[in-house]
């Protein structure tokens, strides 16, 4: 598991994320976490068996994840050590809240997951802060995609698809985008539809244009579609270029002015690629129903 605090290390150690929790918004999710709590009975590396919770079951977690040794929180202007779960969400640094939420998350039963994301995500949403809990992570609301309904629901289709590479790759492409890493995003998204086309096709075909005009060969789409997937391709391929050229050879390649992969081109590209994610996939399960 890679936790909030370490997806955005970079930008969290050059002052770039600038992330402000409300204590209200602390107590806030302190009280939701306590609605979730369950008692635990953990077995121990000699055999022995103990009583825990919960809050501690994640303590122990966090500690592991994050290399630290305490939990660490400002009482009194001085960062030390403390021992309670609420002093370290009212108290610590922002973005170890989020870690403890994501980590949370995983020890919550399947029946209750929905109930707590739904909660979580009404304390952000009421509070204004510009962060939502999708799936199992923090997500930034830095741009419009980041709430694109298109782009959430091609997660969902991919996830429950079964299409896990191409799941990984797409959710990395956004991961990348509220990071900063527009070639990286590009890149990714790139390779989500790849990986999608593979799956489905059940060919490894590496160039990804031939892997188009193979569904549309097989009869999955239209003949009137050909030439939208060739001005598709040609768009994603040329943006492909450009971000993977300068993600390789990192910035003595980068693309200056009107050429330059920056946020608004990012976005586009990963709105695009997350709309042909939605046609595609749920044209697939209809299909698998039909047969």
């Amino acid at each position: 598991m890679i936790i909030f605090s370490k997806r955005h290390k970079k930008l969290i150690d050059q002052n770039i994320l600038n992330i402000v929790l409300s204590k209200h918004l602390r107590r806030r999710v302190y009280r939701t976490l306590s609605e979730f709590v369950g008692y635990i009975v953990e077995t121990a590396r000699n055999g022995l068996t103990y009583n825990t919770n919960t809050f501690e079951v994640v303590k122990n977690e966090y500690l592991k994840l994050t290399g630290e040794e305490y939990l660490m929180a400002y009482v009194e202007d001085d960062y030390k050590k403390v021992d309670d779960m609420e002093m370290f969400i009212l108290e610590t640094k922002p973005y170890h809240v989020l870690d403890i939420i994501e980590i949370f998350s995983k020890q919550i039963t399947p029946d209750q997951i929905t109930d707590f994301i739904l909660e979580i995500n009404e304390i952000f949403r009421t509070e204004e802060t510009p962060l939502r809990f999708i799936e199992d992570e923090f997500v930034l609301l830095d741009s419009d995609f980041l709430e694109s309904e298109i782009n959430s629901k091609a997660i969902q289709l991919l996830n429950k698809g079964g299409f896990e590479k191409a799941y990984l790759d797409f959710r990395n492409a956004r991961r990348k985008l509220s990071s900063n890493d527009f070639d990286g995003c590009i890149v990714d998204a790139n390779n989500a539809i790849e990986s999608l086309l593979k799956k489905i096709l059940d060919k490894d075909i590496n160039r990804q244009k031939d892997l188009k005009k193979e569904l549309i060969k097989t009869g999955f789409i239209p003949d009137y579609f050909e030439g939208f997937i060739e001005h598709f391709d040609k768009l994603l391929q040329d943006a492909f270029s450009i971000a993977n050229k300068t993600s390789r050879h990192g910035k003595k390649d980068i693309q200056k002015g009107k050429n330059r992969v920056d946020k608004h081109i990012a976005t586009f590209v990963l709105n695009l690629v997350g709309t042909l994610i939605v046609f595609i996939s749920e044209k697939h399960i209809n299909n698998l129903k039909n047969d």
